[in-house]
Formats: C-alpha cells, sequence, structure tokens
C-alpha cells in the first residue's frame, strides 16, 4: 500500500479535477455570453432575409421616410412596416440626405403612389 487511506484523492487529483469543473465553468459561461451576442444578430439577418422587391429613387428635398413609406403602402397595408423596410434596405438610422440614391419598395396593387 501506499500510505493513504482508501477513497482519499492525492493532491494531483484534486488540483485537476478542480481545474476541470473552472474549465467547464468558463465554456458554458462563454457559450451564453456568445450565443446572448448572437440572438439579435440572427433575429436581425432572419428578418432581412425576407425578399423585397424595391426600386432605386433619388431623395428630393423635402422627402421623408414617412412621405415615401406613405406613397409606396397599398390602401390596405401598414406605413409603419414600409417605413421599417426602407430603413433595412438602406441601414438607415437617421434623416434622409436629398441628392442620395436610396432603394425602396416598389408600390404594390393599389397604392398611394405619387408622381415621382
Amino acid at each position: 500500500m501506499n500510505g493513504r487511506r482508501p477513497g482519499r484523492r492525492t493532491r494531483a487529483q484534486a488540483v485537476k479535477q478542480s481545474t476541470t469543473a473552472e474549465v467547464a465553468i468558463v465554456v458554458a459561461v462563454g457559450l451564453a455570453v456568445l450565443l446572448g451576442g448572437l440572438a439579435p444578430a440572427l433575429a436581425s439577418r432572419t428578418h432581412a432575409a425576407q425578399t423585397v422587391d424595391a426600386e432605386t429613387i433619388v431623395v428630393r428635398d423635402g422627402d421623408t421616410l414617412w412621405s415615401l413609406a406613405r406613397a409606396r403602402t397599398a390602401a390596405d397595408g401598414d406605413v409603419q412596416d414600409t417605413l421599417h423596410a426602407i430603413r433595412a434596405l438602406n441601414d438607415l438610422d437617421g434623416a434622409l440626405t436629398p441628392g442620395a440614391a436610396i432603394a425602396v419598395p416598389r408600390a404594390a396593387g393599389e397604392s398611394r403612389v405619387a408622381d415621382r
């Protein structure tokens, strides 16, 4: 025998078991952070993956996101949905710049399309 009581771990075994547990915790926390950070990005990609029939227009003085969305929304549609589509198509987070070319959804069916 080696002079140890049966069932007792050596110091090396205890350190190895402790280190393995710490690594498992770090990996679990890392995965949780990674997946938590990816969730919004994945949701955004899923939303952006929807196909939108779009055309390019040049922004005029006085154009707003709301006026462009309203002009391209079908009579039974939701202007807010069209506005979100314009923002997503162009990665917009602010005001429009006159003279800028932007993508807008094509007006479908009966729409409120003004002469452009």
